[in-house]
């Protein structure tokens, strides 16, 4: 989990982590600048919860991070704004556990209005209704050699580090899996309206732009 000024959230993020029923070994926690509680709120919670604070380098620096400090053969994600339902884990390690060449695992998501705005706010925003297949780093699990394979993630987007990532993940033939249930709650609320929203369309477009040049330089090598 890498976090920024999250403190309203992480606290119920981190809860629904510890919730599973399958509950993870170890939980690491990129405070990545803060100026808010949230490194303090996590370092709370002792135990399995390792929080690593750094200066506000952005999402793809913490997750590197994370990845360079955790072990384990599994490695799954959550946002701090964000919950899992009690079976992602146990869910997705089964389908993994089924199948040793399958090297990731997805599952539905489901958006929710976060139950602090205003009727104003809450007019601005269309979540979708029920659960959808999603392709999200909070609806993945992936084992760790797999994860090595297809890198790290780049460190100079806004929004779209992920949709970066996977779309070299892709390049690299990873075998993957959609499971039918529902294993993340994405809550909508102030910060994630207007400014996020905007830069992923622009950024979105450039992955893609930055794949179809991957993949005909690579036709014209053949």
């Amino acid at each position: 989990m890498s976090v920024r000024d999250g403190e309203s959230y992480i606290a119920e993020a981190i809860d629904s982590m510890l919730g599973q029923t399958a509950p993870p070994d170890e939980i690491v926690v990129i405070d990545d600048g803060s100026e808010d509680g949230s490194a303090t709120i996590a370092e709370g919670y002792g135990g399995t919860v390792r929080v690593i604070r750094q200066d506000p380098l952005g999402q793809g620096a913490a997750i590197n991070l994370a990845l360079e400090t955790i072990g384990g053969e599994l490695i799954t994600f959550l946002d701090a704004d964000d919950l899992w339902t009690e079976r992602k884990v146990e869910l997705q390690r089964r389908a993994l556990d089924a199948d040793p060449a399958l090297d990731l695992v997805f599952g539905h998501v489901e958006e929710f209005v976060s139950p602090e705005l205003r009727a104003e706010e809450r007019k601005r925003l269309r979540p979708a209704e029920g659960a959808v297949a999603a392709k999200l780093k909070g609806t993945m699990m992936i084992r760790s050699d797999a994860m090595r394979r297809a890198g790290q993630f780049a460190t100079g987007w806004q929004v779209a580090e992920f949709v970066d990532w996977y779309a070299r993940a892709k390049d690299r033939d990873l075998r993957e899996e959609m499971l039918g249930e529902l294993v993340l709650l994405r809550r909508l609320h102030r910060s994630n309206i207007g400014r996020r929203h905007n830069d992923a369309r622009t950024e979105y477009a450039t992955v893609m732009a930055q794949r179809l040049r991957r993949r005909r330089t690579r036709e014209e090598g053949d």
